[in-house]
């Protein structure tokens, strides 16, 4: 008998390939070309079996990688196993170290630093920072800080979280006025920091008056400029903030003097107020003032523009551009008026000599007391009258608070000279004693004068003063008082020697001293410099004799 014996041969080598290298968590593909009627029997690393052509692994891990097999089984014979080996490049896992404590306060940071010298990825909460991949990280928020190491594009397995704590400052915003007045009271107040928060308040230009480590200040502000404030807030977490505020102290006026003048302007203003700093300036009705003086942080002296008849705001403004408009400035036409009657008559001599030298009422025109202001010195005087008697009986320049030119005809030249009281005359129960007036050498006589004549010692009556004989004169006023002679006189030309007498009635016997007041004696010719001396002492008249007592030093008054 025969039987047929079929004897296959073996199946050659398969050739093995994989997709490598691989990273980790990557799939691995394995792969061994087709082979008709084969069966195909795969192993590999860590338990790997597979009878796919082209089997998976799936999540691959460092244990995963190694030599994979393949062989070929057909017609149940089996072929050597073909091989391929696989590569997983799994960077080693980083560690985090950090320079400091790793929770502080908003505006801090801590340091962290990466194991590894390069492909660091860091990431915030499990997320990637973008562009965080060097080997430092400079964390300034709160969050779970790690780092990945990239080595051949695949990345390690997450170092161990470090977490960063920032603990928020507190606000010491200050809410305050932005602008007080000088002197002037207010509070400022912060937010709250909570429970054991410490507030420490500091003040420059003012005074702290209520407070003071709390969250609500009460201050009073500076003189002049701006009143800082100051403070710090400390959190119960140590984490703190400073802060500060600046108000501005805006200037205040209260009043005006003279509070009226001229609308020709040149009328001295003194402003006084509060918060007036260096560099002020001042305007009258938008016009800007001259000669403006700050004398201190309350007071300001300024003249006057020219202006519009009528009110005029006079306005503040300091170097910072704080502007206060303020009181009324009163701008007239004609500021003189002694007696208010809104005319210019001898009226007014009379209501000024009553003012002056009987204690009578004093200027009551629209400018007030300046209205008796004749000659704009800023003073009311004798020096006043005579302006006044000037103009209305020689032509001389309005009274209207503005010194007028003095021109080389109507001047006549400074006057300075003596004013002597001469040796009594008897006539009868009347003496006479005469007023003499010198002239200094070089220097013109005078044209007018005035003397307050007063008695002391028992009651004098029928006291006058007259002109000398001979004397002529255009103006002339002797007003009655009781123990005292007001004397004004205007003389037809320049005149000295003896120019007026005292009469005396001492029939009843009195005993009397007869002196001159230095402080309103004036020797004047129109303009120019006024002075004179009173050399002659006080007179002394008893019964029905009178002598000349010892004569005082000569006083020189200036007018």
């Amino acid at each position: 008998g025969t039987t047929s014996v079929v004897v296959h041969s073996i199946p050659s080598t398969p050739a093995a390939s994989n997709g490598g290298p691989y990273c980790p968590g990557a799939t691995i593909l394995l792969s061994t070309p087709p082979v008709s009627g084969a069966a195909y029997a795969w192993t590999g690393p860590n338990g790997f079996t597979a009878s796919l052509q082209n089997p998976t692994r799936v999540n691959a891990t460092a244990a995963n990688a190694g030599t994979y097999s393949v062989t070929v089984t057909v017609n149940g014979c089996t072929s050597p196993a073909g091989t391929t080996n696989v590569a997983i490049n799994a960077p080693a896992t980083p560690t985090i170290s950090a320079n400091g404590p790793t929770t502080f306060c908003a505006g801090g940071s801590v340091t962290l630093t990466s194991s590894s010298a390069t492909g660091n990825q860091w990431r915030l909460n499990g997320s990637a920072i973008i562009g965080a991949t060097n080997t430092t990280y400079n964390a300034t928020a709160s969050g779970s800080y790690t780092v990945v190491v990239i080595t051949n594009g695949c990345a390690s397995a997450a170092s161990t979280a470090t977490n960063v704590t920032v603990n928020p400052k507190p606000n010491a915003t200050i809410n305050a006025a932005t602008s007080i007045s000088a002197g002037g009271s207010n509070f400022a107040f912060v937010g709250d920091a909570g429970a054991g928060a410490t507030y420490a308040w500091t003040i420059t230009n003012g005074t702290i008056t209520s407070g003071t480590g709390t969250r609500s200040l009460g201050y009073t502000a500076g003189s002049s400029g701006a009143t800082l404030l100051n403070i710090t807030v400390v959190a119960s977490t140590g984490c703190s903030d400073t802060k500060s505020a600046s108000i501005v102290i805006f200037p205040g006026i209260t009043s005006l003097t003279p509070s009226i003048g001229r609308a020709a302007g040149g009328t001295n203003v003194t402003i006084a107020g509060s918060g007036f700093q260096s560099g002020v300036s001042v305007t009258f009705g938008g016009i800007a003032a001259t000669n403006v003086v700050r004398v201190n942080a309350s007071t300001i002296t300024a003249t006057t523009p020219a202006h519009a008849a009528g009110p005029a705001t006079v306005t503040v403004t300091n170097p910072d551009n704080i502007t206060l408009s303020g009181s009324l400035f009163t701008y007239v036409a004609q500021q003189f008026d002694a007696n208010g009657d809104g005319v210019i008559t001898s009226s007014d001599i009379f209501y000024l000599v009553n003012y002056l030298f009987l204690g009578g009422p004093a200027p009551r025109g629209s400018a007030g007391m300046m209205s008796g202001d004749a000659n704009g010195d800023g003073k009311i005087n004798s020096s006043d009258i005579f302006y006044t008697v000037n103009y209305l009986f020689l032509h001389g320049p309005r009274p209207a608070s503005v010194p007028a030119p003095v021109s080389a005809q109507s001047a006549g030249g400074p006057i300075s000279g003596s004013v002597t009281l001469g040796k009594p005359i008897r006539k009868g129960h009347h003496y006479t004693i005469p007023v003499i007036v010198a002239a200094s050498p070089g220097s013109a006589a005078p044209q007018s004068l005035s003397l307050r004549v007063t008695f002391s010692g028992d009651p004098v009556s029928n006291a006058v003063i007259h002109h000398a004989d001979g004397i002529q004169t255009r103006f002339e006023l002797s007003p009655p008082a009781a123990n005292t002679l007001s004397y004004l006189v205007t003389f037809a030309g320049l005149t000295q020697g003896i120019v007026a007498e005292i009469e005396l009635d001492t029939s009843s016997g009195a005993n009397v001293s007869v002196d001159v007041d230095p402080a309103l004696t004036l020797l004047s010719n129109r303009a120019g410099t006024r002075s004179a001396t009173l050399e002659a002492g006080t007179l002394q008249v008893s019964g029905t004799k009178i002598e000349a007592a010892e004569p005082r030093a000569p006083r020189k008054v200036n007018n």
